[in-house]
């Protein structure tokens, strides 16, 4: 028998346990649905006012319907990720909704052809960085001015949601990746001191709702070699982010966190 045989509870029974966002608010993009909607909801479980992001208006509706179905706060505000001056309004209406902005998670990362550099079309290319790194910016160049009002904040940029390491066709995935790292890492260096901290995360693989259920035999394939037999999960990239996010990371920043299960470099 060991201690797990055992189990202590970890809150007394007439405990409330404290919500690490409580008045907080948090803008989350692309929270229609998948990691950005696991992270909204999270969010605000964790007590945190939550403006839903979306390119996709009913996802982005239907996100803030289940916030508040669950007794959260949140509201919704559809748009087109691309566009700098979506940014600048969804910024301006968090502050106007609830007060102030404490909190960005960056989530418009879409995903790349698995095709070689000299065979992506330059459509292909100009979609891509207009999504990967220049709608993070331009959302990081809206947020930062609000933020500081209020005396800092934080921001996750969630910088993939698929792709395997280093394979061929992976390249362009690649530069948008070290692209957004870099901008990350910037924001840190350049107002920490204001009050400001900015980390990255990198999910490795599927992001799938239930782990392996539901993933293809190839992504299972994809993910063989890993210490942890699995695929992470929405919940592990939203459990990530709300980490970052919170009190308990406060020494944390201009740091990009992996979620490779062990795997190495991504």
């Amino acid at each position: 028998m060991t201690y797990r045989d055992f189990p202590l509870p970890a809150v007394r029974a007439d405990e409330e346990r404290h919500q690490i966002l409580q008045g907080q608010t948090a803008i989350v993009t692309a929270a229609g649905s998948g990691i950005g909607r696991a992270v909204a909801m999270l969010f605000a479980q964790e007590g945190a006012n939550v403006v839903v992001a979306d390119m996709d208006g009913k996802g982005a509706e239907e996100t803030a319907a289940a916030i508040e179905a669950a007794r959260g706060r949140a509201c919704f505000f559809p748009g087109d990720p691309s566009d700098p001056q979506y940014h600048v309004g969804l910024a301006a209406f968090a502050k106007h909704r609830y007060g102030w902005l404490d909190i960005a998670v960056n989530g418009i990362a879409v995903r790349s052809p698995s095709t070689p550099l000299a065979g992506i079309s330059l459509a292909t290319w100009d979609a891509m960085t207009a999504n990967n790194i220049s709608g993070t910016f331009y959302a990081m160049r809206a947020q930062i001015p609000v933020m500081l009002e209020s005396g800092g904040g934080v921001i996750v940029n969630i910088a993939s949601v698929s792709g395997a390491a280093e394979v061929a066709g992976s390249g362009i995935r690649r530069a948008t990746i070290e692209g957004l790292i870099a901008l990350t890492k910037a924001i840190a260096t350049e107002y920490g001191a204001q009050g400001i901290r900015a980390n990255a995360v990198v999910p490795s693989r599927a992001g799938a709702q239930g782990g392996n259920a539901g993933v293809s035999k190839a992504q299972k394939q994809d993910g063989r070699g890993a210490p942890i037999d699995r695929l992470e999960t929405v919940h592990d990239v939203a459990e990530t982010a709300l980490f970052l996010a919170s009190s308990k990371s406060t020494y944390i920043n201009g740091t990009c966190v992996p979620l490779n299960g062990g795997m190495g470099e991504q």
